[in-house]
């Protein structure tokens, strides 16, 4: 469960947008005047993007790119504070969407007559007198849409546990065959799917390591992602490193 403090969305740049483009400015001189993007299709696309993983919608008015802003997202949310709640790899699916407004001429006032014609500027013609002169009788509806949504997937990495006296959390892995088990040749290493999962202890403090390379998102169902589990230290391997403590 996420916990935010969301960006206040770019509402002052829309509602110039929506004022000039109701006020009859075409959309590449309000995109010009509002420092806003012009798309063909589109009309005007408010500046950043908008991320949601289904807790709350939040605004990015600089982030440059999807990516920029599924990672700002994630970021900004708590995805457990304490070790034990950040053990293990997790991924966080964001919605990720741009804002584009655009005219809706509804029909005509001096005619009657729906639009369903252009001028070069983009702006309807009057259906009855191919004039762009009578655009100033065309009521208008500005309408918003989302444009360029994509899902992205964010890695939350897990949160290493502090290391024996000295070390913080510089830990060091190995694969003593005693401890992890599986082949002597290759101790550890159990096959998982088209992977492998990865068993390792610290020689320092015993903690475990854990790497699945065939690892399942929970919420898309893909496989072959990679993910790092941590486990506390057990008396078998808190033992080895003693021995290998006096062994040295």
């Amino acid at each position: 469960m996420s916990t935010y403090q969301p960006a206040q969305p770019a509402r002052s740049v829309a509602d110039r947008v929506r004022d000039r483009l109701t006020a009859g400015f075409s959309a590449v001189n309000t995109a010009v005047k509002t420092g806003c993007e012009y798309h063909l299709d589109h009309g005007v696309i408010l500046p950043g993007w908008w991320a949601d993983d289904g807790q709350a919608a939040v605004h990015y008015p600089d982030a440059e790119s999807a990516e920029d802003s599924a990672v700002d997202y994630v970021d900004g949310g708590s995805w457990g504070e304490g070790e034990e709640d950040r053990a293990t790899t997790m991924w966080v699916n964001v919605d990720v969407w741009r804002v584009a407004m655009r005219v809706e001429h509804v029909a005509c006032a001096w005619c009657g007559v729906p639009a369903t014609s252009a001028d070069a500027d983009g702006d309807p013609a009057c259906g009855v007198h191919g004039s762009p002169e009578f655009e100033e009788t065309w009521p208008v509806e500005v309408r918003e849409e989302r444009v360029y949504e994509d899902r992205i997937r964010v890695t939350v990495e897990p949160v290493p546990p502090a290391c024996a006296a000295g070390h913080d959390h510089d830990h060091d892995w190995r694969a003593p065959h005693e401890v992890v088990g599986g082949c002597e040749e290759n101790p550890g290493v159990r096959g998982h799917g088209g992977g492998t999962i990865e068993h390792s202890v610290c020689s320092h403090c015993g903690a475990y390591r854990v790497v699945d390379t065939w690892a399942q998102d929970p919420d898309t169902g893909e496989q072959g992602l990679c993910s790092v589990e941590y486990r506390p230290a057990d008396d078998e391997s808190r033992a080895w490193v003693f021995r290998d403590r006096d062994a040295d």
